[in-house]
């Protein structure tokens, strides 16, 4: 399980993401069957699988409710969520934000927080490496990490899961 006290033994390691990621084997076919369910007649090969909440904050790699499609291009790409998954790992692991609110924040609309992250300009460790677009003096505080209450799910992507971070379970490291 992860958790606030086991963070640097886990998810601010940087060998952990590698020793719990699903094989590219295993990615394809279930990249394959997502979108063969849910995109009839688009190549797998337009969409990343996913996992709503990231590995890199504890999501489970695996679990079928933390799998989604999504799209390489458009303005809610898969290299847009990447940033925000490096930049909220890189806010857990300096302990600018608790492991539990980036994780629902993330679950509940990554798009909303994504804007709100580009946004306010953030004070980063000064081993972490994120996108100029993000560093800055001043520091993004774990209150707006947490969902905005009105229109949350407004903007979604259409096939994005209802999930609640389930935890993964214990591995040898």
């Amino acid at each position: 399980n992860i958790t606030q006290a086991n963070i640097d033994a886990t998810i601010c390691n940087p060998n952990f993401a590698a020793s719990v990621k699903p094989a590219p084997s295993w990615t394809a076919a279930a990249a394959r069957r997502l979108a063969e369910r849910d995109y009839p007649g688009q190549p797998a090969s337009n969409f990343q699988i996913d996992q709503l909440v990231p590995i890199s904050l504890g999501g489970a790699p695996m679990d079928a409710r933390n799998l989604w499609l999504m799209p390489w291009t458009g303005p809610d790409n898969a290299e847009n969520k990447d940033q925000l998954e490096r930049v909220l790992n890189a806010m857990v692991c300096a302990r600018q934000v608790p492991l539990a609110s980036a994780q629902q924040a993330i679950a509940r609309n990554w798009i909303d927080l994504k804007r709100r992250v580009t946004t306010t300009q953030l004070q980063m460790p000064s081993n972490v490496t994120v996108p100029q677009q993000y560093s800055g003096p001043v520091t993004l505080q774990a209150e707006q990490i947490e969902p905005q209450p009105s229109g949350e799910q407004q903007d979604m992507p259409q096939n994005q899961p209802n999930y609640e971070v389930p935890a993964i379970e214990p591995q040898q490291f």
